[in-house]
């Protein structure tokens, strides 16, 4: 419940990619709109919708604070598990009997940055993340049964390889927690064949989760680009739309060796290096510096004939499933959000580690010295979001033109960093959609298709550009609302009260006659010409972008539209077009 207040108090999500195709993706699946459209996300319109879906769902049926929240009570359910984690982790030792300790080291994995910064949206990270923790937790829980040769430790044994197995099957990314699972196994204090038939039956239980959640959406992109994870990995799939690739998002790896290694000091300090948002955080450095002390002690005591480590198989499996898990991740994507399921496991390793080395009272201290700096570090500096609106009933709508012809138009969005295709979801689903610069390379051919498209479909075709927002903009919808809800400019005496604060103040204000004789907020109209000047230079840039392209506006008396993200709103206009001959 304290998570989904969280998320009620955060606000309506509004990342960039909700915007740019979560949204669009559960409405696309649903209308069937692969068949029409082209990229109207980037390379994202092709990612597993099933999430995206019941996002779209909820946000369609159910008011969006109700929504938020219970989303926010949804990642909530993480901590329960992680809690459960450490107990299991902690059970046959010296602190077997700590539940304030097993309290404490959950409540820390809970108010890591990662996971809070997802409390309530629609990325899929944390959502994802249950299933991930729910597969360790019955791993750890079960620990003992795995190892006998029955039928039921197999099918223990394939149920949490089906849940890690689900979770790439919803997000891809999540096939790192799949790999480290099956590695985490073999450490197992049961013979060789009892870890092999472990990690065998885990790794099919992987592949049953993984056609179970994803596979219909990989036949899909087989059939339709012969390509089941379209457009990356193109270089093993090719498509004449895209050139050979493998994984399309290449800004967040290490640019060399030395960096790779220093990977997790580097991170922590310099968090713009593999995320978007500045968030600070410190419990990566902690638990790699503490990883390379644990195993310079434990070659050191191995070569001088002394006991290594008094690690249980339990906590082995925990650091085996971080460490392979954080290799995996580095390898294949090195993006923060991805590591939410790690992260909330990060003060247990710390904690199991540091006990480890200094076993006793001081171990104790130190472990709890480290893991509250570090939860400190967070709450000090607050867990910056990927983005969040106030509030209003309905999460998402948008005026939109008047279309006679859904079946024969088509929309064009430029691309860019904007984040448009939320805006598709508001037009009749008839209407094709495409993007002239996705986000991902593309062939000559992938123009080539845009044309057909808008040819083939033989009626109207508009480019639609986003307005650009002046924050003096939103001072004046704030002003004006408040002004709605007090009555302050329904009077002359009021207006003129209004008018002397404005000019007393020097506010970035100005005040004008409405059509009822009063007065209303609006821009300076220094600041409504500079907006305007910005906005016709946009649309002259577009115009340009789309010549490039092989298309060309018909008018420059574009249609002026509102969009509306919870209570934020957005202008974005609405441009005839047409192909060149």
């Amino acid at each position: 419940m304290l998570f989904g207040l969280y998320a009620l108090l955060l606000g309506q999500d509004n990342n960039w990619d909700m915007r740019n195709y979560h949204l669009y993706n559960g409405f696309a699946f649903l209308h069937d709109k692969l068949a029409i459209d082209l990229a109207p996300g980037g390379m994202q319109s092709y990612f597993t919708p099933t999430l995206d879906v019941l996002t779209w769902l909820l946000y369609a049926g159910l008011p969006a604070p109700l929504v938020g929240f219970a989303l926010g009570v949804l990642h909530g359910l993480a901590f329960v598990i992680v809690f459960d984690i450490v107990r299991c982790a902690l059970d046959g030792t010296n602190e077997r009997r700590s539940e304030r300790t097993a309290l404490w080291i959950s409540l820390a994995g809970a108010l890591t940055a990662n996971y809070l910064s997802g409390i309530g949206n629609s990325m899929g990270d944390n959502t994802t993340a249950l299933l991930v923790l729910l597969a360790v937790s019955l791993t750890l829980k079960h620990w003992d049964l795995l190892a006998q040769a029955s039928l039921r430790a197999v099918v223990l044994a394939l149920t949490i390889g089906a849940l890690t197995g689900a979770a790439s099957g919803l997000k891809l990314t999540n096939t790192m927690y799949a790999i480290a699972l099956c590695a985490g196994c073999l450490v197992h204090p049961g013979n060789v064949l009892a870890r092999l038939r472990i990690g065998f039956a885990a790794g099919i239980g992987v592949i049953v989760g993984l056609v179970a959640s994803g596979g219909y959406w990989f036949a899909t992109m087989w059939q339709t680009f012969r390509n089941p994870f379209f457009p990356q990995f193109s270089n093993l799939f090719p498509n004449p739309l895209v050139p050979p690739i493998g994984v399309a998002d290449l800004r967040w790896f290490p640019s060399s060796v030395l960096d790779a290694l220093l990977w997790p000091f580097i991170f922590s300090f310099h968090s713009q290096r593999i995320s978007d948002t500045p968030i600070r955080q410190v419990i990566w450095a902690l638990l790699y510096a503490a990883a390379i002390l644990w195993v310079a002690r434990a070659v050191w005591r191995a070569l001088t004939a002394r006991r290594a480590t008094s690690l249980t198989s339990r906590q082995a499996f925990v650091l085996v499933f971080i460490a392979v898990g954080y290799v995996v991740w580095l390898k294949m994507f090195s993006v923060y959000r991805y590591v939410v399921a790690m992260e909330m496991l990060a003060p247990l390793a710390l904690y199991v580690l540091v006990h480890d080395m200094l076993p006793g009272r001081a171990g104790k201290r130190i472990a709890t010295w480290l893991i509250t700096f570090a939860t400190l570090v967070v709450v000090a500096h607050g867990a910056p979001t990927y983005g969040h609106v106030r509030w209003a009933r309905t999460g998402f709508h948008a005026d939109t033109p008047a279309i006679s012809e859904p079946r024969r138009t088509t929309g064009v969005l430029p691309g860019g960093a904007q984040g448009l295709s939320w805006l598709v979801t508001q037009f009749p689903p008839d209407v094709a959609f495409v993007t002239l610069e996705p986000n991902v390379l593309v062939t000559s051919r992938y123009n080539e298709r845009l044309k057909d498209i808008i040819a083939q479909r033989g009626g109207p075709a508009y480019v639609v550009i986003g307005g650009l927002e002046n924050s003096r903009r939103e001072t004046v919808r704030k002003a004006q609302a408040l002004a709605d809800e007090t009555g302050l400019l329904r009077s002359d005496w009021g207006c003129a009260v209004a008018r002397r604060v404005v000019d007393g103040l020097h506010l970035d204000l100005a005040l004008k006659p409405d059509e009822a004789g009063r007065c209303r907020f609006t821009l300076r109209a220094g600041d409504e010409a500079a907006l305007q000047t910005e906005n016709a230079a946009q649309v002259k840039q577009t115009a340009a972008l789309l010549e490039a392209h092989g298309l060309r506006m018909t008018s420059t008396a574009c249609g002026t539209y509102r969009g509306w993200i919870g209570n934020h709103s957005i202008e974005y206009q609405w441009c005839p077009i047409e192909l060149l001959r």
